[in-house]
């Protein structure tokens, strides 16, 4: 094997060097820097990539906050609205309760009095009726025709006792 002769090992170290010098300065002048360049770009992507991350994160957070603080807002709104709408309603419920009230009290003095119109002018009829019946029943019975002012007196003279 002519690798493995020791006459040619200075030729071989030769070549060696010479191809390990070629493709160390290839690789340093040409692709180490796209590579770097590759790696540069990615680091710059990836920390700008983070960077909207932590800005929307923090967006988020902001919006999340304002979303609470608007919704106790509201909710608190509409708790003091609910209750000055209920303090309206009972309000007005207590005066149409006086109101009806008072309506009856109304209704009920007219009725009262109307009742005792109707009372009086009862008695007075059933007074006419006992006169007319008492006249009627004199007439026919006894045959005598009273005077209607005799017989009202004897009628109110027996009522009082």
């Amino acid at each position: 094997m002519p690798q493995l002769d020791p006459a040619s090992f200075v030729s071989q170290i030769f070549w060696l060097v010479i191809c390990f010098t070629f493709l160390y300065l290839f690789l340093a002048n040409f692709s180490a820097p796209k590579i770097a360049k590759i790696f540069k770009e990615r680091d710059s992507r990836i920390s700008g990539a983070l960077q909207s991350a932590e800005q929307a994160r923090n967006e988020a957070v902001k919006i999340e906050s304002e979303y609470k603080s608007k919704l106790a807002y509201t909710r608190k709104t509409t708790a003091l609205n609910i209750a000055e709408a209920l303090n309206e309603i009972n309000r007005n419920s207590k005066k149409q309760i006086e109101e009806t009230e008072k309506n009856l009290k109304i209704l009920l003095k007219n009725s009262e009095k109307e009742l005792t119109k109707f009372k009086i002018s009862a008695k007075e009829e059933l007074r006419q009726v006992i006169i007319e019946t008492v006249k009627l029943a004199t007439k026919e019975f006894i045959g005598i025709e009273e005077n209607t002012n005799k017989i009202e007196s004897l009628i109110r003279e027996s009522i009082r006792k």
